[in-house]
């Protein structure tokens, strides 16, 4: 995103993404990020591209900003309000949940943009560079035996992995993933494990 344009006038700016982010969620349900051009989307949105681009360098970048915002919405980003040693089980629940209350969308979303489509991958940096974030804020990362990297990459794999089996194929129960999730990851929370 072209930060500078950020500022300039807060409630058009606020409009304008919320309008492209929809718009471009829209059009997901229908055909793969891949596919999915500006002039495209800009018509759906209702805004010429040139102002597209005075916000966004391509459609990519508005892809990422989509990830800001959902997670924004989960309430994800305010992971340093929740206890360390609780986190990944309510951040999980809230993942979970969002995932949950948006499945018939998301089920749309998965039909048009494979696993290795441009979509699910910028997803899968997105996941990967928060938690990232979220485990070198950790207050506990210090005593981790491992570099932050690993750790990082072994929370954004676990989750990733638990959530798709409990959501797109096994459909394995809230309670059940939380269970694997607190057994895989929950020993890197707790304090004693690390002295």
């Amino acid at each position: 995103m072209k930060l500078d344009q950020m500022n300039h006038n807060r409630n058009f700016t606020r409009r304008l993404l919320n309008d492209c982010t929809e718009a471009l969620i829209d059009l997901l349900q229908k055909k793969s990020l891949e596919e999915i051009t500006v002039g495209e989307l800009c018509a759906k949105a209702n805004y010429p591209r040139s102002t597209f681009y005075n916000y966004f360098e391509d459609i990519y970048v508005l892809m990422d900003y989509c990830w800001e915002s959902i997670t924004e919405s989960m309430q994800i980003t305010d992971f340093q309000s929740i206890r360390h040693d609780e986190r990944t089980l309510v951040l999980f629940s809230r993942v979970y949940d969002y995932i949950d209350s948006h499945r018939d969308s998301i089920e749309k979303l998965l039909k048009h943009n494979v696993t290795d489509g441009a979509m699910l991958q910028s997803l899968d940096r997105y996941i990967r560079k928060l938690v990232y974030r979220m485990v070198t804020e950790c207050p506990l990362s210090y005593k981790f035996p491992l570099p932050n990297d690993f750790v990082a990459r072994h929370y954004s794999n676990t989750v990733q992995m638990i959530l798709s089996a409990c959501l797109l194929d096994d459909q394995i129960s809230k309670a059940e993933a939380a269970s694997y999730i607190d057994y895989l990851l929950g020993t890197l929370e707790k304090e004693n494990t690390h002295e």
